[in-house]
């Protein structure tokens, strides 16, 4: 496998120096001094001119993987089609898109740095700079590299653990927010059979409040006509008194015989 990317240092009194390079477990890659910004088609010439020989010579049975990341200029399709042509050659390793940049040549401009800030003659102008870089380079050890080619299964192993980690505490957020929205649907719900129960009450209660003051009304009605009928009835005077009858009839009786 041979990471390669670009790089940039700002020394010599403000100024920058940008680098691409590429290595693998085997050796160091090429070194390329990048005038401007990386754009696409310089980015084809680095590819033509550097990445390709590299590759043909280190992995002349084609079996190489060439990784490298989504920046625009690695993604553009001029680029894309420049390293079709040469799929016999070697691999482009597929790199998913807002993946963790776990390309090991970062670690190596690391060392680069600390190894240029360590040294005693300071670069005076951006000339300096980027010969001090160059050569820098060509003196990072060898174990440096390969240590770090060999330890990007564990470094995978542990962006897996931590993608895994971070999908779990989302699941878990997710979940507790779910659980979070049925308690207060639950409750909506609740609170409004109760409202609706408290107004069945209400409801129940007028009605019978208006049934009992209309049984209340109807029943005083019934006794004020029933008072009435009877005050009618008892005051009405009949025409013949029965027993003063039979006296008259019993008195003619005793006359005549």
């Amino acid at each position: 496998m041979a990471p390669g990317r670009t790089m940039g240092r700002s020394r010599a009194g403000g100024g920058s120096v940008l680098l691409w390079s590429m290595f693998c477990w085997e050796t160091l890659g090429p070194t390329v001094h990048v005038d401007v910004t990386v754009t696409r088609s310089t980015y084809l010439s680095i590819a033509a001119d550097r990445v390709h020989p590299f590759m043909e010579t280190l992995f002349p049975d084609g079996c190489g993987l060439f990784q490298q990341d989504n920046a625009p200029c690695h993604k553009a399709e001029m680029v894309q089609e420049g390293f079709d042509d040469h799929n016999n050659q070697f691999e482009v390793l597929t790199w998913p898109p807002n993946s963790p940049d776990l390309n090991p040549i970062q670690h190596l401009w690391d060392v680069l740095d600390k190894q240029v800030r360590s040294m005693e003659a300071r670069p005076h102008n951006l000339q300096d700079l980027k010969d001090l870089l160059l050569t820098s380079w060509c003196q990072i050890p060898q174990h440096t590299f390969r240590d770090l080619v060999e330890s990007m299964p564990r470094w995978i192993l542990y962006g897996v653990q931590v993608c895994i980690i971070i999908i779990i505490i989302i699941n878990i957020i997710i979940i507790i927010i779910i659980i979070n929205i049925i308690i207060i649907v639950i409750n909506i719900i609740i609170n409004i059979i109760i409202i609706v129960i408290i107004i069945i009450n209400i409801i129940v209660i007028i009605i019978v409040i208006i049934i009992n003051i209309v049984i209340v009304n109807v029943t005083i009605i019934i006794i004020i006509i029933i008072v009435i009928v009877i005050i009618i009835i008892s005051s009405a005077e009949p025409a013949h008194k029965p027993g003063a009858f039979f006296l008259s009839l019993q008195c003619q009786c005793c006359v005549s015989v």
